[in-house]
């Protein structure tokens, strides 16, 4: 059995780190969202579509946020990625005045 989200993770994992993006909390540094759209979606019996946007900041309270959309395609027999696209949504730094 594979944790898929834990593979669309570190798929996106080089890019969260290069952004030096605050953790989404203690425990993640990022999240999946979703809007009524399931991550992953069995196609056929042997492949699983990724397709979901994972952010720092879903509320956009963070003064450094980072997110990102990942399209990717697990092939089960193989247990790998047989196709992988990430797109760097955003990074950024907003200034508060304290």
């Amino acid at each position: 059995m594979t944790n898929i989200l834990a593979k669309a993770h570190d798929l996106l994992l080089p890019d969260y780190r290069k952004a030096k993006a605050e953790r989404y909390n203690e425990y993640f540094d990022f999240i999946f969202e979703s809007e009524d759209e399931p991550i992953c979606e069995l196609v056929g019996t042997k492949q699983v579509q990724i397709d979901g946007r994972a952010t720092t900041d879903p509320k956009g309270l963070s003064r450094r946020k980072w997110s990102a959309q990942v399209k990717a395609v697990w092939e089960i027999p193989q247990a790998k990625f047989i196709s992988k696209k990430i797109t760097h949504e955003s990074a950024s730094v907003s200034k508060h005045e304290d």
